[in-house]
């Protein structure tokens, strides 16, 4: 409107020929104005729309600050919760029993816990400065070996092992080992676990041991109650049958005597083995006991050495019967268990005489020490080097079975070794196969008085 006015008012005053220039120049303003007008809105319009897109993208930085934010606190929450779950595997490792060890594809030693080390007696360092090679033992050498092809061919591979530890002694172990791979498959090593079994492996030495003596054992008494059958039937066989021949009325009196002093020495055989079987069972519930009274050395020893040269002339054995007494300046009366004493003294110079086919057997006792020291020596057939050290158990005789050459039911030792140890004695014996034995025992010298009672009137002197 004002420069509608404006051009009329110029218009009247200007005259004609400016007027077309005029409104030319008049219409180029109007153009400019309603450009300029035109420019502006829209110039308004991309400054809104700008704002708007300022403002879009302080809300996406702002979006993206949270997100970033949000991220890092998840990226530090795991490598926490990373580090957490480490030290529980690796807390739950070090506490095991068992030896865990990791080696890697070279078998160099990686990782392993403390109880890897302790059950050999050593810490890291010191283990570290050793060959571990060394620690094994000789005949487990190729553990390394069968390991390595156990576990390319298998897998795994499952052995027992030996280890010295550092007290000197060799420890046993159950070893279990496998091949570690990666998520891709790649193999990065073999994980073992080794187990101490060497209290479980005593205990099934000792299992093996205890059954081996039970089987024996059972051996033997099964021999033992065959030998009582035969070894009763014997004597009793001869009784009987002697028995039988004195009922013929056509006997001479020297006959008669003969078959009666047969009787009386197989029902004393008899006696003595049914006193045997008995003194056994006694043996076996531990019901031996040691009584103590007084009595004359020498009195024992001439019964016993009576019955030994009844042994040999019954038997018509060329031996001669040696006796020494080196008890002569001391009292012979000393405190004992008379019968078991005898039962003993019986027992081995039976075995002299019984063992010895010709020759001679010596009987000798003296003081020593405060004990009195028997020797029972005899130039008999011997016992084999590897049977002398079982030849006091039970049952156990160098020869077996029905037809050995010499009878006995094999406990006569084992009975004297125990009432031996129960006086507070001791046993031994010296053999050599062929030359002959020699038994020996001491028991503790108890003097009651002193009375001497010589030996058949003489302190050494020779029998045939």
């Amino acid at each position: 409107m004002i420069c509608s006015a404006w051009a009329l008012e110029l218009g009247l005053i200007i005259s004609e020929p400016f007027n077309s220039l005029i409104l030319t120049l008049l219409a180029l303003l109007i153009v400019i104005c309603i450009i300029v007008i035109i420019f502006s809105v829209k110039l308004k319009k991309v400054n809104q729309e700008l704002i708007e897109r300022n403002k879009q993208i302080s809300d996406l930085n702002a979006n993206l600050r949270h997100s970033n934010e949000e991220l890092a606190g998840q990226k530090d929450l795991i490598t926490k919760k990373h580090i957490e779950t480490d030290k529980f595997y690796e807390m739950l490792v070090q506490s095991a029993n068992d030896g865990i060890s990791f080696y890697d594809r070279s078998w160099n030693l990686r990782f392993c816990n403390s109880a890897f080390y302790s059950m050999i007696g050593y810490d890291r360092n010191s283990y570290n400065s050793l060959n571990p090679e060394d620690l094994v033992h000789p005949e487990d050498q190729d553990y390394q070996l069968r390991r390595e092809q156990a576990l390319v061919n298998n897998g795994f591979f499952e052995s027992e092992l030996r280890l010295k530890h550092s007290a000197g002694h060799y420890m046993y172990f159950s070893t279990r080992s496998v091949i570690v791979r990666s998520e891709t498959g790649e193999v990065l090593g073999a994980l073992t676990i080794s187990r101490d079994i060497t209290r479980l492996k005593k205990i099934h030495e000792d299992l093996i041991k205890a059954n081996i003596g039970a089987e024996s054992s059972k051996k033997l008494k099964s021999t033992f109650l065959a030998n009582i059958s035969h070894e009763i039937r014997t004597p009793l066989n001869s009784v009987v049958g002697f028995s039988n021949l004195l009922l013929s009325n056509n006997l001479t009196n020297e006959v008669k005597e003969e078959y009666i002093e047969h009787i009386n020495h197989n029902s004393e055989k008899l006696l003595q083995i049914i006193g045997d079987i008995i003194d056994l069972s006694r043996l076996e519930s531990s019901q031996i006991q040691i009584t103590y009274e007084e009595a004359s050395l020498n009195m024992i020893v001439n019964e016993i050495i009576e019955e030994a040269r009844q042994v040999i002339r019954r038997n018509e054995k060329p031996i001669i019967l040696n006796v020494k007494n080196h008890f002569e300046e001391v009292g012979d009366l000393i405190f004992t268990d008379r019968i078991w004493l005898k039962r003993v003294l019986n027992h081995l110079m039976d075995n002299a005489v019984k063992f010895t086919l010709d020759g001679s057997v010596e009987f000798s006792y003296s003081l020593e020490n405060q004990n009195i020291v028997f020797r029972i020596r005899d130039t008999g057939i011997g016992i084999n080097k590897e049977n002398i050290g079982r030849i006091f158990e039970e049952f156990n005789q160098e020869f077996d079975g029905h037809h050995r050459p010499f009878e006995g039911l094999g406990i006569g030792l084992t009975l004297a070794k125990e009432v031996v140890e129960r006086m507070g004695g001791k046993i031994y014996v010296q053999s050599e196969k062929g030359v002959g034995s020699e038994f020996s025992f001491s028991i503790p010298y108890r003097p009651a008085g002193s009375r001497s009672t010589r030996v058949s009137g003489s302190s050494e002197y020779t029998s045939m």
